[in-house]
């Protein structure tokens, strides 16, 4: 009796045992390689025109001149004209306006981006 107590309680602890939960990390399992940052093959042609499009020309394109301070960024050499001051501005720095506007900071891959190819000379390739 006692010997059948015991065995059903180990029974039981190893099936309990075997189908508790565990708790992995999605993100660990899955990882999400569409969301890599590339910071070794940052150009103009695609990152930095795709930002400027996606975050900046809405205010600082064909409506610059009313709404943008006159700072039109829809070419490249009206980025590199201000492309000290663009960093500064999406990088939050202080003594520039944090832009977007209105917005939250663009995320750390976005700004990596610009400040390496501002780095490497803001070439327009």
């Amino acid at each position: 009796m006692k010997t059948q107590y015991i065995l059903n309680i180990l029974l039981f602890s190893i099936s309990l045992l075997l189908s508790s939960c565990y708790y992995d990390k999605e993100e660990e399992l899955y990882p999400d390689t569409n969301n890599q940052c590339d910071t070794l093959n940052v150009k103009y042609s695609t990152a930095i025109s795709q930002l400027m499009s996606s975050y900046c020309n809405n205010c600082h394109g064909a409506n610059a001149a009313s709404i943008g301070g006159s700072i039109d960024l829809r070419t490249y050499d009206g980025v590199k004209a201000e492309i000290d001051r663009i960093y500064g501005c999406i990088d939050f720095q202080q003594g520039y306006s944090p832009m977007p506007q209105n917005s939250s900071k663009l995320n750390d891959c976005k700004i990596a981006q610009f400040r390496i190819w501002k780095n490497q000379g803001g070439l327009n390739n």
